[in-house]
C-alpha cells in the first residue's frame, strides 16, 4: 500500500473538455500524467505532475453529477477516515463515506461554504 508520509493538497479542475485541458497543460507546462482513468467513453480524469506539484483535470457537467462544480481539493493523508470524521464533528456534509474506488481509498465531505474536500491515498 502507498501512504505518504505527509500530507498535500491538489486541486481537482473541472473541465467540459479536459482532453483539450490535458493537452494545453502538457504543452505549456510541460505536465505528465501521473494517473489516468476513463470511467466511461466521453470521460477522463487525470493526475498531472508539474515539478512534483500535482493537480487534477476531470470531465465535468451534466453528464456527471459529482463534477457539477469547477474545483473540488484533493487532500493527500495516510488517515482519510480521521479527516473525515473530523471535518462532520464540526459541520461538514458527507459526499461519501470512506471507501476504496478506483485504485484510491478515499471519503468525501462538504464544507459548510459548498467546497468538496476529498480525503485520501492511492493504494495497490
Amino acid at each position: 500500500m502507498h501512504i505518504p508520509e505527509t500530507s498535500t493538497i491538489q486541486p481537482w479542475l473541472i473541465f467540459e473538455d479536459a482532453p483539450a485541458a490535458l493537452a494545453f497543460y502538457k504543452a505549456a507546462f510541460g505536465a505528465r500524467e501521473t494517473y489516468r482513468l476513463e470511467p466511461v467513453p466521453g470521460e477522463l480524469v487525470a493526475r498531472l505532475s508539474v515539478g512534483g506539484a500535482e493537480f487534477w483535470v476531470a470531465s465535468g457537467g451534466v453528464k456527471n453529477p459529482d463534477m457539477h462544480q469547477s474545483v473540488r481539493f484533493v487532500v493527500v493523508v495516510p488517515d482519510p477516515e480521521a479527516y473525515f470524521e473530523q471535518a462532520l464533528g464540526v459541520g461538514a456534509t458527507a459526499v461519501f463515506a470512506p471507501r476504496a474506488d478506483h485504485g484510491w481509498f478515499s471519503a468525501k465531505v462538504a464544507d459548510p461554504f459548498g467546497h468538496h474536500w476529498e480525503f485520501g491515498h492511492e493504494v495497490d
